[in-house]
């Protein structure tokens, strides 16, 4: 069975099929992977300003938070290395009782990775942040030597504000409160897909474990 992620664009006619060490060099070919795929991929009027950074105004109080992915394989059962950036950092946010609304995203390409798998990923990115109603509006791309990388790694940064009714700290837990990663109903955490993923390379895995993220709102039962 596939688990690859269906795209629902098809990839852009480029001149080009693999990533090179030159579309990190910050020069012609940095601005034609970035406005080829990134852009065109994430788009949207906070991203097409195509600053050094992002502008945007948000009322109350804030979290923030970063996590950076290193995975292998790149591609699990359920998902990709793309998608779950997105959700580790939108949970990440929910945990801190806040709504998520922005993200920047950092990736680390290596030499020799094809143009179509990023693309891959990218609209796997794009489809997360759709269903967390987030928006990534800065970021960095840089490629390494063959060798030096492993396809991808990814870098995700996320803002959101705080609920007013959220008090979500390790020492608000009660006796008889439960775990929510031990509920068999959630599904499993991102790193069963991942090793699921391992196991593919040695024998067929048929099931399919999803790359959940947690919703928009923070649970009712985050706030005391």
């Amino acid at each position: 069975m596939s688990y690859r992620f269906s795209l629902d664009c098809p990839l852009p006619k480029l001149d080009f099929d693999v990533i090179t060490l030159g579309h990190g060099s910050g020069g012609i070919l940095t601005h034609r992977l970035l406005d080829k795929l990134i852009f065109e991929a994430l788009r949207n009027p906070i991203l097409e300003q195509e600053h050094d950074g992002a502008f945007f105004q948000l009322p109350g109080e804030l979290a923030f938070t970063t996590d950076s992915f290193v995975v292998h394989p790149v591609f699990f059962p359920g998902g990709n290395i793309g998608e779950l950036a997105v959700n580790g950092t939108v949970n990440d946010l929910a945990m801190c009782g806040a709504i998520p609304w922005y993200l920047s995203l950092g990736l680390i390409l290596e030499e020799g990775l094809p143009v179509a798998e990023l693309w891959e990923i990218l609209q796997a990115i794009k489809h997360a942040c759709a269903e967390a109603h987030v928006q990534v509006v800065t970021g960095d791309t840089k490629v390494v030597d063959k060798g030096k990388g492993d396809k991808i790694f990814i870098n995700t940064t996320g803002i959101g504000t705080v609920h007013p009714k959220a008090r979500i700290h390790s020492s608000h837990i009660r006796s008889g409160d439960q775990d929510p990663g031990e509920r068999s109903d959630r599904g499993p955490w991102h790193g069963h897909p991942v090793r699921s993923g391992r196991a593919l390379l040695r024998k067929p895995h048929p099931q399919r474990h999803p790359v959940r993220q947690s919703p928009r709102r923070p649970p009712a039962g985050c706030f005391r």
